[in-house]
């Protein structure tokens, strides 16, 4: 009996001795696998502490389970350059307390750093950017983390002109953040109120402000403006003024639209003008008279007949029949309208009767007005 017991304990002894030794070893060849870029696709990176320097350059993450590296702890170099993230990148609360490597990566819908540390310096140069990039609480950066190099995914790029990274700056330190609005678009998950998206845009405004990225700033202050209507339901204010002058950043749209309203009456005024100057607001000038004489006429055109008021313009070398047809049918119109449209003033003494054809004249002057207005606005701002 004895010996039974002392035999059960030996092989116990053993079998415990041998169990140790492949914890050990398994431990051991695992973090030769990292530090040799063989880990094994379906590792689980999360909850994990590097104490050593993690080496995943050039690695393919096909695996979301791989590709998770949340909660985990690079103590020393995180190097993920060169590699591919065919899935989402997680990097969720992942603490880098020294230098991370994400130069010439390549991710693909998804890369989360939300509430990740950076100790020290990141590189993100060359970097292809994801759909989304969220960077929602990162307050922990040691160097300015900078995503001006960054890029987009060309492909993606080729089959929609406006396709930008959108990325989550909510609540994060965005004074260390550096980024190109160019690749950019702003975005916030649907739990985020107004106030906080709001306050998200001017910090990032006022950034782009201080450090002299004008392009920056226009796009993002569009963007923003346009935010803003649409949060307080001005749909067709909204509409004007992208459409307009896109909030002030296209003022030639101005004189474009201004322009295009101005033919537009003109047109109209082609088939209405002997009513309008008979029996409804009636312009002085020199080409109206179809009955005159063409002695009359060259008179009028030379100035020897001009009444204060009228409008002149000389052309005595076109023949009397082809110059009166010609006025009558296009100059007449054509500086009728150009009278109502530019005019500063309207003379009520040169309404004939108040009817519904008055209204029309005002709403030609009135819109004009206010063309004149944003034309002399342009003018004197620049």
């Amino acid at each position: 009996m004895p010996c039974n017991i002392k035999s059960f304990f030996t092989c116990l002894l053993i079998c415990l001795l041998f169990c140790s030794c492949s914890n050990s070893l398994g431990c051991i060849a695992e973090s030769d696998d990292i530090k040799n870029n063989n880990v094994h696709p379906d590792s689980n990176n999360s909850y994990r502490e590097f104490d050593f320097q993690a080496s995943f350059s050039y690695q393919a993450f096909n695996s979301i389970v791989y590709a998770d590296f949340s909660y985990s702890t690079f103590r020393q170099n995180a190097d993920f350059s060169h590699s591919v993230f065919n899935v989402k990148a997680n990097f969720l609360s992942t603490h880098f307390n020294s230098s991370a490597d994400f130069s010439k990566t390549k991710f693909s819908s998804e890369a989360d750093f939300s509430a990740a540390s950076f100790n020290s310096n990141v590189n993100f140069q060359y970097a292809q950017l994801p759909d989304i990039l969220w960077f929602e609480n990162v307050k922990v950066i040691g160097d300015e983390i900078d995503l001006t190099y960054a890029k987009l995914d060309t492909n993606k790029k080729a089959k929609n002109k406006n396709y930008k990274c959108k990325i989550d700056l909510f609540n994060s330190d965005i004074n260390k953040i550096r980024i190109n609005y160019v690749l950019f678009q702003l975005w916030f998950p649907a739990d985020k109120t107004c106030e906080q998206k709001m306050s998200t845009y001017e910090k990032l405004l006022k950034k782009f402000k201080d450090e002299g990225f004008l392009e920056s700033y226009k796009l993002l202050d569009i963007e923003y403006q346009d935010f803003i209507n649409r949060q307080n339901k001005d749909v067709t204010l909204n509409w004007f003024l992208k459409n307009w002058w896109n909030y002030g950043y296209n003022k030639e749209y101005v004189l474009i639209w201004s322009f295009c309203i101005f033919i537009l009456f003109f047109l109209v005024n082609i088939f209405l003008f002997d009513h309008l100057q008979k029996n409804v607001f009636e312009v002085d000038f020199a080409f109206y008279n179809k009955s005159a004489s063409a002695e009359i006429v060259r008179q009028i055109n030379s100035g020897k007949l001009t009444k204060p008021g009228q409008i002149i313009l000389a052309a005595r070398h076109i023949t009397y029949k082809t110059f009166n047809t010609f006025a009558i049918h296009i100059i007449n119109p054509l500086i009728y309208t150009g009278v109502v449209f530019f005019g500063l003033t309207i003379s009520l003494e040169k309404f004939k009767k108040f009817s519904g054809w008055a209204l029309y004249i005002w709403l030609i002057y009135i819109i004009g007005l206010f063309c004149l207005a944003y034309i002399i606005n342009i003018i004197i701002v620049k």
